[in-house]
């Protein structure tokens, strides 16, 4: 019979975090991680895959089926796009101080007085991070072929469409 073992971390206490470690130390194939709903999550044979991510509705427990070269893959070719799109963009509007910058994972997307887009990548949970400096920062995980944020299914390069286009005034088709 397999191991269960139960942790149960609250999203609000500062000490959560500190739990996990220990936690994901002892399970195997077949445990159980509860998070207060008593969610549970069976891993692939030999593969540690589990992600903890604390939300303002509660904790959630992810577990990400894409290998590591895959999401690079992925990650990468959906980087490119969009910095390519975006710098001819940026340079066809002539936007003053304007400038697109796509380096080790991290893409920059200087718009001058509008402020500053950054993407990068996130590895270890295999997700595209989004600093926005109109709406602020997203998380998106890859599902479907698409960058999906999870608390509202919103699109990352439909949200980069809309509000870059918005703050040039300017329609932007990254697709």
């Amino acid at each position: 019979m397999a191991a269960v073992l139960s942790c149960v971390l609250r999203s609000r206490a500062p000490t959560s975090y500190r739990l996990l470690p220990a936690c994901l130390q002892f399970m195997n194939e077949n445990a159980l991680l509860s998070a207060g709903r008593q969610a549970s999550t069976t891993l692939p044979t030999n593969r540690w895959r589990v992600e903890l991510r604390s939300f303002s509705e509660g904790l959630r427990i992810v577990t990400s089926t894409m290998g590591e070269a895959d999401y690079h893959h992925v990650a990468d070719e959906t980087l490119d796009m969009v910095a390519e799109k975006l710098e001819a963009f940026i340079e066809d509007r002539e936007v003053p101080d304007g400038d697109v910058e796509y380096s080790q994972g991290v893409l920059t997307v200087k718009l001058g007085k509008y402020g500053t887009f950054v993407i990068n990548k996130q590895t270890p949970n295999r997700q595209l991070w989004l600093s926005s400096p109109v709406s602020g920062p997203f998380r998106f995980d890859y599902l479907d072929g698409r960058w999906m944020y999870n608390r509202d299914g919103r699109d990352l390069v439909q949200h980069l469409e809309q509000e870059i286009g918005s703050l040039l005034r300017s329609e932007l088709q990254l697709e």
